[in-house]
């Protein structure tokens, strides 16, 4: 029963995730190139964070359901990478770190991850 729960939930996120995506991009090319030359690591965090989320078959649950109790994911995960100089997300491993700080923070008192 709740693999079939994470099932459903994980294509609802990824549904979430590329529509947030999808807007950001379509923001983006409004943009002038100075903009987007400004942005251009939140540009990066997106395109790492959207294939994380799109292309790994292994996302642990806990990850899956924390993102699902937030409006924007997207913007969650970057203040949170904000907050915490210790966080990366350049790869799979790092946006792992990055949602299991995620995770205790809305579990616990916010700490330093």
């Amino acid at each position: 029963m709740r693999k079939n729960s994470y099932r459903r939930s994980l294509k609802k996120l990824r549904k979430r995730i590329t529509k947030e995506y999808d807007d950001f991009h379509k923001k983006m090319m409004r943009s002038s190139p100075q903009e987007i030359y400004d942005k251009c690591n939140i540009i990066y965090f997106y395109e790492c964070v959207y294939e994380y989320f799109i292309d790994n078959e292994k996302i642990d649950p806990d990850y899956v359901y924390a993102c699902m109790n937030v409006s924007d994911i997207f913007e969650t995960l970057h203040d949170l990478y904000l907050r915490y100089e210790g966080l990366r997300y350049n790869t799979w491993e790092d946006i792992d770190g990055l949602l299991e700080c995620f995770v205790y923070n809305q579990t616990t008192y916010p700490r330093a991850c």
